[in-house]
Parts: C-alpha cells; sequence; structure tokens
C-alpha cells in the first residue's frame, strides 16, 4: 500500500521581493537628475557669457577704430593734443556721441622713430607716432588697439602738390611736340596707304571691263 505524503511536512512557499526601488535607490536618482540640470543650466549660462563677451569685443573694435580715422583727419602736430584724452561715454570719429553709455575710450599717442617704430623719440622733430586705443566696458578694459601714423607733410607728389593746367590737365607738364610730329606722320602714311587702294581697285575694274569688251566686241 503505498504511502502519502504528509501536507504537513511540505516547506511553505517564501514571498519573492517586492517590485519597485527602494528608497536610497530613489535618493541617488534624484541627486544624479539635479546634477545634470544644474550642469545644463551653467553650461547656457556660459555661452550667453561668451556671445556678450564677443558682441563687446566687436563693438569696441568699432570705436577704435573710430579714434584712428578722427586721428587720421588731424595734421600730424596736432596729433599729440589726443594724448590722455578720454571719452565717455565714447565717441565716433564725428565727435558725435555714440548711443552705448557703458563704453568709454583712453587715448595715448607716443612719438616713435619712422624707421624703427620700437623706439620712442622726442616729440619735436618726430616723423611717426604710436596711437594706442583703450575701450573699457563700465570700466573693465574689452579692446586695446594701437595704430602707427606718419608724417607726410613733407613728402612730395601729393594731390596737394599737383596743380591743374589751364586746360585741365593736371601736373603742369606742356605737351611734347614730338607727340604731334608722330601723329602727322601715321596720318600721312594712312592716306598714302588708302590712295594705294584705290589705285589697285581702279586697275582691277580696268581690267575686268577690257575682258568684257573681247567678249562681246
Amino acid at each position: 500500500m503505498g504511502t502519502r505524503d504528509n501536507p504537513r511536512s511540505r516547506p511553505l512557499a517564501t514571498a519573492g521581493p517586492a517590485g519597485g526601488f527602494t528608497l536610497v535607490e530613489v535618493l541617488i536618482a534624484s541627486v544624479l537628475v539635479v546634477l545634470a540640470f544644474v550642469a545644463l543650466v551653467a553650461a547656457f549660462g556660459y555661452e550667453g557669457l561668451v556671445i556678450q563677451r564677443g558682441e563687446e569685443i566687436t563693438y569696441g573694435t568699432f570705436l577704435a577704430n573710430e579714434i584712428h580715422d578722427k586721428a587720421l583727419r588731424m595734421d600730424f602736430a596736432d596729433l599729440f593734443d589726443l594724448d590722455g584724452a578720454a571719452y565717455d561715454p565714447a565717441i565716433l570719429s564725428t565727435d558725435t556721441t555714440q548711443d552705448r553709455d557703458e563704453f568709454a575710450q583712453q587715448v595715448a599717442v607716443t612719438p616713435v622713430d619712422a624707421t624703427d617704430l620700437g623706439v620712442e623719440v622726442e616729440q619735436s622733430g618726430a616723423q611717426a607716432a604710436c596711437l594706442t586705443v583703450t575701450v573699457t566696458v563700465h570700466g573693465k578694459p574689452v579692446v586695446q588697439q594701437a595704430y602707427h601714423i606718419f608724417d607726410l607733410s613733407d613728402v612730395p607728389f601729393t594731390d596737394r602738390d599737383v596743380q591743374p593746367d589751364d586746360d585741365g590737365d593736371e601736373g603742369g607738364s606742356e605737351d611734347d611736340p614730338g607727340e604731334d610730329d608722330d601723329d602727322s606722320d601715321d596720318s600721312d602714311n594712312d592716306n598714302s596707304d588708302n590712295s594705294d587702294g584705290d589705285n589697285d581697285d581702279d586697275d582691277d575694274d580696268g581690267g575686268w571691263w577690257d575682258w568684257w569688251d573681247w567678249l562681246w566686241g
């Protein structure tokens, strides 16, 4: 007679682990999400600062060039009057104030040797100068440009030294009579060539009519 298993002797089934995340796992995941979000916001903020910095440098370079244009319109002897000048707010080359009040310009003019621009010389007798323009935004420098300007007042053959002739030509030089002779020679040669061509045409026409008279004569 077979034996039966006693149900009381069977081991009881144990419950498996409950589904979902533990509290510790949720906290760790939350910290990681917050750190990623903070890094993303910081990246966007840094990008904005880079764009603003680039815009300030671009506009500051423009304002430095405006001072350079202003200096080029001045006589070289008066250029040194700009040394130590400060414009707040910054100005344009026409001495008018531009719209952005946060920008300012500081100017320095140093006389230098025209043959060696790195050597400073005395102002009297100087033939070249180094114009340095520093542009600031809210008092902080953003651009510094250096330009070299030369004294061209003694340079010959400038526009102001050229005087127009009575006939409107510049330079004051007389016409070369030899050019008229060449022109007359050329015209004579052209006339002689044309006359020779006409004679050749007449000879050809005469030969044609002689042959025609012989054929029908």
